[in-house]
């Protein structure tokens, strides 16, 4: 069964990170070894996701926020879902 999303509110991020469309509006030119970089991250946290078996189905770029260190986190997980061995999601994915 899929747990309700007030499960994933206790992880919020207290400060406010930029995220990375405010980034690109403001940058002009991104260098390959930092899109490259910055998508490994994203593949990972996808992966994880996954082997936990939570569905995120909100994977934009404001909801990717850079924090002090340089790494991405992911947030906006108001429309996650964690599934249940052999459950099968049923609803629509993607955003309307």
């Amino acid at each position: 069964m899929a747990t309700s999303n007030d499960d994933f509110g206790k992880y919020h991020l207290e400060a406010k990170l930029p995220n990375l469309e405010e980034i690109l509006k403001e940058v002009k030119k991104v260098e390959e070894e930092v899109v490259v970089f910055y998508a490994a991250q994203m593949v990972m946290a996808i992966g994880y996701l996954h082997s936990e078996r939570i569905v995120h189905r909100s994977i934009n770029l404001k909801n990717l926020l850079l924090a002090e260190d340089g790494y991405l986190r992911l947030s906006g997980f108001e429309k996650s879902s964690k599934i249940g061995k052999g459950q099968m999601m049923s609803e629509k994915f993607g955003a309307a």
